[in-house]
């Protein structure tokens, strides 16, 4: 997770590319959802069984970060 989490703010932002659902495909997808649980884990508390149930503060510190 190093490459994505020693990136600069001058660096060329990673694509991801996503279905005709919203879902992330492609090369890196994966990558993505891991930097997502990284983030998530670090930054959310356990207690939370519901993305839904996360106030939105929380929430918008975890996509700024990502």
């Amino acid at each position: 997770m190093n490459d994505i989490f020693s990136r600069t703010a001058d660096m060329p932002k990673i694509k991801i590319i996503l279905n005709q659902y919203g879902q992330p495909v492609g090369d890196d997808y994966r990558k993505f959802a891991s930097a997502i649980g990284c983030q998530v884990r670090k930054k959310l508390p356990v207690g939370f069984n519901d993305w839904r149930a996360v106030p939105l503060g929380k929430k918008l510190e975890v996509w700024d970060n990502l």
